[in-house]
């Protein structure tokens, strides 16, 4: 019997601490003094303390003397009173601490850091002027003077103290490294030498290169030696063939590069093969299976340019003038006596050499072209669409006319009006709107006879906007677009063509801004205060967009 007696008396003991323990709260006394009472104020921690913070997990931070411990609910001292601060603890249970330090005004200069764990056991002497996050790869840098060291969750030291700037881990696990370099106060680095570590702390190129490319690509990066010759990396830290060569692209483009040596260009591999000869005068990235690629008769002689496929095989001879660097979809744009004509990755050329003006070719392989000279000065207009094989999808020229947008492209004619046509070059709809845009969403806008629309792929006023001024409208973004007086006063506009955001704003940010913060809110079309609001918020900083000022407060 006296047994059970006391089996159950010690099981309401520690039923009654431990519930006492959650609810210790901190407790001051008449002399200004911290300790820890329950919640029915029954001091349990004698208040002997300066400051005393809440228990988290059975932990409470204390001071004394301005100096930091950590006590248990008990009152046990785990960690000592002499830090001048001892932060929260982290997901890994480490806190970081302060030692030497001064506080003043609650704030803490000065001092060396280091890393005490749960048990208040010291995993990291503090020794550091400063200690970095731990990552998702688990690893932390520390400072010590001007050079920087690797820790681990663990608090070990993984890496020397002795790199003078370092980067971030990036997803591979690898970050360059400095040694001798001086790190300045934008993070930029001069001087010192290069090289790259894991996370592990371990040197997989050792920090002996002049510079190095920052990160890698495709599992690949560059390396400059101190011959100031350049030579490709892989993540292992192999060089790719080992060649150093005087200059090479920043990154590979798809499986090749280019690189030069001795003046000359040529291409290697992803494996660092050799799939052209260094014969080439001048030379650029791989864009749409093809590559520009220039080469001399003489030292006297212009240098002529042609385009080689992904195998390294010439496509075209360099025999030309000039080539657009940036090919796409198998078609690009080559230069005979200052004229352009349109040709495919198969070494055809597909159009006359006619035009005098040509565009970037689009993903769907067509191009624009102007066969009428640009004057010095003047914005640059197309008056006829490429199709993929080369032929004008338009028989006659326009003033200017757009890419395709939603299967149409907007041209306008002579006498400054708009229509549109589809891919066979067919005119769609009412060719007297002197206002117009591209279509998007089956929707495009419209402007003539003083009527500001959008119109629909049949050509039908969808939207009309009620407004009494002319306007421009961009495309639908879901139910709104944005407008724009002929003063390039900016506001918004629903689909049934109600401004939701007055045409006052000076900015097409601003307008968009109060379509998104606050319109939104009440969906209830803005007055003009809130224009002015968005002045005074632009100008001042100092008060929110979304303050309501009372109604009476305006004129408007």
């Amino acid at each position: 019997m006296n047994r059970k007696i006391y089996i159950i008396l010690a099981l309401f003991a520690t039923f009654s601490f431990s519930v006492s323990a959650v609810d210790l709260k901190p407790y001051e006394n008449e002399k200004g003094k911290w300790g820890y009472a329950d919640l029915e104020g029954n001091v349990v921690i004698e208040p002997s303390y300066e400051t005393a913070e809440e228990f988290i997990d059975g932990k409470a931070k204390v001071s004394s003397k301005q100096k930091f411990g950590i006590i248990d609910t008990l009152g046990n001292v785990i960690v000592p009173l002499k830090y001048a601060n001892i932060g929260a603890y982290n997901k890994y249970g480490l806190a970081q601490i302060n030692s030497g330090g001064k506080v003043e005004d609650g704030v803490v200069t000065g001092g060396k850091l280091g890393y005490i764990n749960e048990a208040g056991e010291i995993v990291l002497p503090a020794k550091y002027d400063e200690i970095g996050f731990f990552d998702k790869t688990n690893t932390a840098w520390v400072k010590s003077g001007k050079k920087y060291g690797l820790i681990n969750i663990s608090g070990a030291l993984i890496s020397e103290v002795k790199y003078s700037a370092h980067s971030t881990f990036e997803d591979n696990g690898i970050c360059w490294v400095n040694v001798g370099g001086v790190e300045q106060a934008d993070k930029t680095v001069l001087g010192g030498l290069w090289g790259y570590l894991n996370t592990a702390g371990e040197e997989i190129v050792a920090p002996k290169y002049l510079s190095v490319r920052k990160e890698f690509v495709d599992g690949i990066s560059w390396v400059q030696n101190s011959k100031r010759k350049y030579a490709y990396i892989k993540e292992s830290g192999e060089l790719l063939n080992g060649i150093f060569y005087d200059q090479i692209a920043d990154q590979f483009s798809g499986n090749l590069t280019w690189v030069k040596d001795d003046n000359k260009f040529g291409y290697i591999n992803i494996q660092g093969e050799a799939v052209t000869e260094l014969k080439y005068d001048g030379a650029y990235s791989f864009s749409g299976g093809m590559a520009a690629v220039g080469l001399k008769e003489s030292k006297k002689s212009p240098v002529m340019w042609g385009y080689i496929g992904e195998d390294g095989k010439e496509i075209f001879a360099p025999q030309f003038e000039s080539v657009i660097i940036k090919a796409n979809k198998g078609r690009a744009f080559v230069q005979q006596n200052g004229k352009w004509a349109f040709a495919d990755d198969k070494g055809n050329i597909l159009s006359d050499f006619e035009f005098s003006v040509v565009s970037e070719i689009t993903d769907d392989a067509k191009a624009l072209v102007s066969t009428t000279p640009i004057e010095a000065g003047q914005p640059v207009k197309f008056n006829y669409i490429l199709n993929p094989e080369g032929k004008k999808i338009n028989s006659i020229p326009y003033n200017n006319i757009a890419n395709f947008s939603d299967g149409f492209a907007l041209v306008s004619k002579v006498g400054d009006v708009y229509c549109w046509i589809d891919e066979d070059g067919k005119e769609y709809f009412d060719n007297q709107y002197t206002k117009a845009g591209d279509f998007v969403d089956g929707l495009a806008f419209a402007y003539k006879d003083g009527k500001s629309v959008y119109i629909n792929k049949s050509g039908d006023a969808e939207v009309i906007i009620n407004t009494t001024v002319p306007v421009f409208g961009l495309p639908f973004d879901g139910d709104y677009a944005l407008v724009m007086t002929e003063d390039n006063k900016w506001g918004c506009v629903d689909k049934a063509g109600v401004v939701v955001v007055p045409l006052e704003l000076s900015v097409q940010a601003y307008a968009k801004y109060l379509l998104d913060n606050v319109y939104v809110k009440d969906m209830k079309p803005l007055g003009m205060r809130y224009v002015r609001l968005m002045d005074l918020y632009k100008n001042t900083n100092k008060c929110s967009i979304t303050d309501v000022l009372p109604n009476e407060s305006w004129a408007y």
